[in-house]
């Protein structure tokens, strides 16, 4: 008989030392999701496309216009070399993160899609791919890529675009260069790899004043613009802020072919002030620059 209250008591102590871990289990879920954002993946229907496979498909190699693909799928996140090339980005996503505090969701997967477009000169659709991601960047076959984070108007609720849209292999053969003129100057730019290692690339505006807005050049590419004669500026510029920081002039003499990599130079300020870093402008002869050059991704600027 004592045996049997025994195995009772002891049931109970269990019983009720489980419910007391459930009971604090709760109490410090509950303090948690009022004190901080507590994450909790949902069952959700995977979210309507930008795009759909029908309306890509109705986009036809050889045969669609510009006009037509523009009736389609609107206007182009990304257009480059005088609407030659179209970059459409969008992203799927499949769940939901919930969020206890302050109540919201979030995406649990998304997939990223970019699709490269380019057309002929008479605006007629020569190739329409999706890029696949290799490292921090998405690639076609034929050589286009789209480098650096992408921010469009339906994304987040930014409008400003920073990718780098390069272009390598047998595809940068078909982009001409800047023509010579008696008051211009052609420059080809490129970041010292070694200098810059510690970045990607740099935002860079040139020109006095600037030839457009500022660009992504990623490390490892180039860059081709044609700038009025005269002293011009290399700007580069806070990936953040956009303020320019740091500063080079050159002098552009007119109808010639300058090649200028972009090196760094670093001076330590001491005490607790980081190093001041600045920038100059290494000058290579035409022949070693195009050498330089060769197997590197151009740059399409905006």
């Amino acid at each position: 008989m004592k045996k049997k209250k025994t195995n009772l008591v002891n049931r109970f102590l269990k019983r009720r030392r489980a419910f007391n871990r459930i009971t604090i289990s709760i109490v410090i879920f509950a303090v948690l999701a009022l004190s901080a954002c507590v994450p909790l993946p949902l069952p959700w229907p995977s979210s309507t496309p930008r795009y759909s496979p029908e309306q890509i498909a109705k986009i036809q190699e050889g045969y669609s216009s510009r006009d037509e693909v523009f009736s389609v799928l609107g206007e182009a996140d990304i257009q480059r070399l005088d609407d030659r090339y179209w970059v459409y980005n969008w992203k799927v996503g499949s769940g939901k993160w919930l969020l206890l505090w302050p109540g919201m969701t979030a995406p649990l997967v998304r997939k990223q899609f970019i699709l490269f477009l380019e057309f002929d000169k008479k605006g007629i659709l020569l190739s329409k791919q999706f890029g696949d991601k290799t490292a921090d960047k998405y690639c076609t076959v034929s050589g286009l890529c789209l480098e650096h984070d992408v921010y469009v108007g339906y994304n987040w609720g930014a409008t400003n675009i920073v990718g780098a849209f390069t272009i390598s292999g047998s595809s940068k053969d078909s982009v001409p260069w800047p023509a010579l003129g008696g008051d211009r100057c052609v420059v080809v730019l490129w970041p010292d790899a070694r200098d810059w290692k510690d970045l990607q690339g740099l935002r860079l505006a040139i020109g006095n004043p600037p030839q457009g807005p500022p660009s992504w050049l990623p490390v490892g590419s180039y860059m081709v613009l044609s700038l009025p004669t005269g002293q011009q500026t290399v700007r580069t510029l806070s990936e953040v802020t956009g303020k320019g920081s740091i500063v080079e002039n050159f002098q552009c003499e007119a109808n010639q072919t300058m090649y200028m990599e972009i090196g760094k130079i670093s001076k330590s300020r001491g005490g607790l002030d980081r190093d001041q870093v600045s920038i100059v402008l290494k000058t290579i002869d035409p022949e070693t620059g195009c050498k330089v050059i060769a197997e590197m991704p151009r740059l399409l600027p905006p």
